[in-house]
């Protein structure tokens, strides 16, 4: 998770100019093996989602811990939340919760398919959990035990 500090300074500098309140809890020493820059992209996309979600003076909390050689990530925010109907379908490209949304008001529906695909290349699991008006948890799990053969990048 070190290498991944860069990229939660920079998400924590855009939420601080959004007046949301960014918050960390990482298990020091965790070490999650896979490619480095992908697994970025993953925690970029989903705090990238938090940040647009989450109104100013509002919440947004990442976390990392290891469970019995599994890594857990989790990003949870108070933000709009996600409907029931819609849960199952957010990891599905191009889906877009608010079917009103265009690309010009931001994303294009392809972010959380790309985290989706990251990491089930990585072994791992990733799962939302959302509340409609309180907020959604996204969870990824990954093995925290090195590769028997090489992460496929593309």
């Amino acid at each position: 998770m070190h290498s991944s500090s860069n990229v939660l300074d920079q998400m924590a500098f855009i939420a601080d100019k959004k007046s949301i309140i960014f918050k960390r809890t990482l298990e020091e020493d965790c070490i999650v093996y896979g490619d480095s820059d992908r697994l970025q992209q993953v925690i970029r996309n989903l705090l990238d989602n938090a940040i647009h979600y989450t109104p100013s003076g509002k919440s947004i909390s990442i976390e990392l811990q290891v469970h019995q050689g599994v890594a857990e990530l989790k990003v949870t925010d108070e933000g709009s939340g996600i409907p029931k109907e819609d849960l199952p379908h957010v990891s599905e490209r191009f889906y877009r919760v608010n079917k009103a949304r265009t690309r010009k008001d931001g994303g294009s529906g392809l972010g959380l398919a790309v985290v989706y695909q990251i990491i089930k290349k990585h072994h791992g699991t990733f799962d939302i959990q959302s509340e409609p008006g309180i907020g959604t948890t996204a969870i990824i799990q990954l093995p925290n035990t090195p590769f028997t053969e090489d992460v496929p990048t593309k």
